[in-house]
């Protein structure tokens, strides 16, 4: 259905600057909406879209609004700016352009005027401004009437501070300006030297013992007279000190501490220490809803080896003492993950590495990482979980560079519900005899400490002749660089050509068959020339 504007109404509520303190800033319009024959539109709600433009015609739309508006009998009101603020200065002429259910604009645009009365707002009349709380329009000195607002003080104009002295307080309250003087009076009191002073009366002050100010460095004691930092703090409650906070946003910081020198140093933000005996107390205790203790090294534009978490710990007595450089725990009820350390590690560095362990012990055992999982047979228990979802031959769940041994049973995915487009394997009997087992030694055993190879002799296959004959079992591996502790060269990364032993193990399995088939048929054919 096309629609048509056939008569409106425009009310512009020009910002006149005169009694009234705050005007609304909208623009009512009112218009009957009809169809193609001219018949006023059924009754309902329609969707209108009004534009302001400076020219006529063609232009682009200085302000734009949309607004659901109900007709009665075609007649609809609408108040502009109710969505969009009408932040337009009126300056100047302008057209409001109107489009009906995302249809095309109407023409011709409807150029906006004033209402008769705002003509008045060009021309301020002398004796008119009879209020100080006037604070637009163009108002001159000439129009503004005498006896009716103060023009200067003390020969003073425009911006004039009134400043308080001596026992004079400036109070300015609601638009009025309240000066007044304390009486004359003796003020008396107690109290020490360094002892900060209170009121403790209308017209006496007094020391206290608990808090003192040291006025040559600028310290500050509760609960001692000798503080040695700006704000010292000594007592003998359980709590020396609560700062708390109530604001209510995700960057509130109950308390915060920031060390704002300069210059390469390792200053600390935050110490905390309790040691009132060997093997007793706690330095700090963090607890959070959603996380205990978030830990952050950010180097900046600095080679330097950063740490998101340093953890320490060591003692001097031998026996069953343990030492943990972090013990994290996690528990609770719940039907998701229960995470003790979760280790993350980003940036463009040539090692990023979420969590590093390292253990050494010259008279017993020693573990870099430690990982156990006990617990009820049901549901999935793992003692260390590593993980990866890009396939490529240099990214790895896991690498050990070393012997690795393990006690149970060692499996891989090989359930049917995983694979697709199984196919029989065939004709790998021949390649398999153009394979060349070897027995052989590795070369320079970690001599260089970029990688650790087993000594004495062996027995495999070299990957280069197997690439030859089964290139998929063939994988281009990186040695990753040993991630340094304290800075130290730790070899390099570089790469190498692997095999995948497991997969050649089926590969046999058909060749075996396949040679079994051999077998079979020359017996047949023994036995089939013996009996002629």
């Amino acid at each position: 259905m096309k629609h048509s504007l056939v008569a409106c109404i425009i009310i512009l509520v020009l910002l006149q600057a005169a009694a009234l303190a705050q005007v609304p800033p909208f623009m009512n319009y009112q218009g009957v909406l009809t169809d193609a024959g001219g018949q006023a539109v059924s009754d309902g709600v329609y969707s209108l879209t009004f534009r302001i433009y400076t020219v006529d015609a063609g232009g682009t739309a200085i302000w734009e609004e949309i607004q659901a508006v109900t007709a009665s009998k075609g007649i609809f009101n609408a108040a502009l700016g109710a969505i969009t603020p009408l932040d337009i200065p009126f300056d100047n002429f302008y057209w409001l352009g109107i489009s009906v259910e995302g249809g095309e604009e109407l023409a011709p645009r409807i150029q906006l005027t004033s209402s008769a009365y705002a003509f008045n707002a060009r021309n301020i009349q002398d004796s008119t401004v009879t209020s100080a709380k006037l604070v637009t329009g163009a108002v001159t000195g000439e129009k503004i009437a005498d006896g009716q607002v103060v023009r200067s003080l003390n020969g003073f104009a425009d911006d004039v501070n009134i400043v308080a002295g001596s026992n004079i307080t400036v109070d300015p309250m609601s638009g009025n300006i309240i000066i007044s003087a304390t009486g004359s009076g003796n003020i008396s009191g107690t109290g020490a030297a360094g002892q900060v002073a209170f009121w403790d009366d209308v017209s006496s002050i007094s020391g206290d013992d608990w808090l003192f100010w040291n006025s040559i460095d600028r310290h500050l004691g509760i609960g001692t007279p000798n503080p040695n930092a700006r704000l010292r703090v000594d007592s003998d409650e359980p709590r020396s000190a609560i700062v708390a906070s109530t604001h209510q946003s995700d960057t509130t910081q109950a308390l915060r501490a920031m060390y704002l020198g300069g210059g390469l140093y390792d200053a600390t933000a935050v110490y905390g220490q309790s040691r009132p005996a060997d093997g007793y107390g706690i330095g700090g205790d963090f607890m959070g809803g959603h996380k205990g203790l978030v830990a952050t090294g950010n180097g900046g534009n600095h080679d330097r080896y950063i740490y998101g978490l340093h953890a320490r710990a060591f003692g001097s007595t031998a026996g069953f003492e343990f030492r943990y450089g972090v013990w994290a725990t996690a528990d609770g009820q719940t039907t998701g993950n229960n995470l003790g350390v979760v280790g993350e590690a980003f940036g463009d560095g040539s090692a990023n590495v979420g969590i590093y362990g390292h253990a050494e012990k010259n008279d017993g055992d020693a573990y870099g990482v430690y990982g156990e999982a006990t617990g009820t047979p049901v549901g999935s228990k793992v003692g260390v979980f590593g993980t990866t979802f890009l396939a490529s031959d240099s990214i790895y769940a896991g690498y050990f560079d070393g012997n690795l041994v393990y006690t149970g049973s060692l499996y891989k995915p090989s359930d049917l519900k995983l694979k697709t487009n199984l196919q029989p394997c065939r004709g790998t009997l021949d390649r398999v005899l153009r394979l060349e087992p070897m027995m052989y030694r590795y070369k320079a055993f970690a001599a260089n400490g970029e990688i650790a190879l087993p000594r004495g002799e062996h027995y495999g296959l070299v990957a280069q002749e197997v690439e030859r004959v089964f290139p998929e079992l063939v994988g281009d591996l990186v040695h990753p660089a040993r991630p340094s502790l304290r800075g130290e060269e730790r070899g390099q990364s570089f790469g190498y050509k692997a095999i995948n032993y497991t997969e050649l193990i089926p590969i046999l399995v058909q060749a075996i068959k396949e040679q079994q088939e051999m077998i079979e048929r020359l017996e047949a054919r023994i036995t089939e020339l013996e009996t002629r």
